[in-house]
């Protein structure tokens, strides 16, 4: 898929079945930023059981559900920003 800008910005890796099994998202420069692992359950369905985010200073974060990827973000911009006086 391509961002407005005209770059890719996620790109889906689907499995035999014709179903996504990871998902990657990218930045504008075209650096793989984040990733999303699936799972097929006994039922067929598909549960996103992992999430990788990788940072613009080399360090690798590893959450099991999007709330705690979300959780991170929040958590950075409130480091970056919150005035503690």
């Amino acid at each position: 898929m391509y961002d407005s800008r005209g770059f890719v910005s996620l790109s889906q890796w689907y499995i035999p079945d014709n179903k996504i099994g990871s998902e990657t998202w990218q930045s504008p420069e075209g650096r793989t930023v984040l990733e999303a692992f699936n799972k097929i359950n006994s039922d067929g369905s598909v549960e996103k059981v992992c999430w990788r985010l990788m940072s613009r200073v080399g360090e690798i974060h590893i959450f099991d559900t999007l709330e705690q990827v979300t959780l991170h973000f929040l958590n950075l911009l409130n480091d970056e920003y919150w005035s503690k006086n």
